[in-house]
């Protein structure tokens, strides 16, 4: 239910947050070819495996190819990224931003929230920057309703963000290159947010909708 993000970090930076991330148990990892540090990310795993024992097929790797990409490009996309990463396979390959789609017409069945149409078909439905990073505030960190709410539990106000999506049972992939945030961010699962706190987190309107919950977008930056 807890992965690392790795978005907008370098190698070196993407390599020091993958390592420490799969030395204190994570197992799932997020990357992309628009980040630029497949190579970091690659190189964690590897000396996670050799120094620490750890095993390929005990961890989770996803990355993501460009959309817009035809069929023998987005396999050559595809053979880069594992070049980059130094892996035989990912586990899972998305196609990053496919939002264009929606000029091609329906396709389908109408969906217009992301999540019941997920449910619907039986797709995974994931927070990616769970904490807000693009938003240009620390409101799901350290924001006056997340701090209030977390001293009743002795916990941070992020961890209260990060319960609040967990407990709905949606994963979500926070990233930091401090091993104390790596670890604080994963520390979800052995207490419970209270009904009443649930629906104050679920009533929130701060942060302000950036993306998300309908067909048209992308992105879940927000407490809804």
């Amino acid at each position: 239910m807890v992965g690392l993000g790795t978005w907008e970090y370098n190698n070196s930076v993407a390599y020091k947050a993958t390592l420490t991330a799969l030395k204190v148990g994570y197992v799932h990892v997020d990357t992309a070819t628009m980040y630029g540090n497949h190579a970091g990310v690659g190189q964690a795993i590897q000396d996670w495996q050799s120094q620490n024992g750890g095993r390929r097929e005990d961890i989770f790797v996803t990355t993501k190819i460009p959309g817009g990409l035809n069929y023998s490009a987005a396999e050559a996309a595809l053979e880069a990224s594992l070049k980059d990463l130094g892996l035989d396979y990912v586990d899972l390959m998305l196609v990053h931003f496919p939002a264009y789609w929606d000029g091609m017409g329906s396709a389908g069945p109408e969906a217009t929230d992301d999540r019941e149409f997920d449910h619907m078909v039986g797709t995974l439905y994931q927070s990616f920057s769970p904490l807000c990073g693009p938003c240009g505030t620390s409101e799901l960190i350290n924001g006056k309703l997340v701090t209030e709410i977390g001293k009743k539990y002795g916990k941070s106000g992020a961890q209260v963000s990060l319960k609040w999506q967990v407990q709905q049972g949606i994963p979500v992939i926070p990233k930091s290159d401090e091993a104390s945030h790596i670890i604080a961010n994963a520390q979800l699962f052995d207490w419970e947010l209270s009904i009443e706190d649930m629906i104050k987190l679920d009533a929130a309107k701060s942060p302000p909708v950036t993306g998300g919950g309908d067909s048209k977008t992308s992105g879940d930056c927000k407490i809804p």
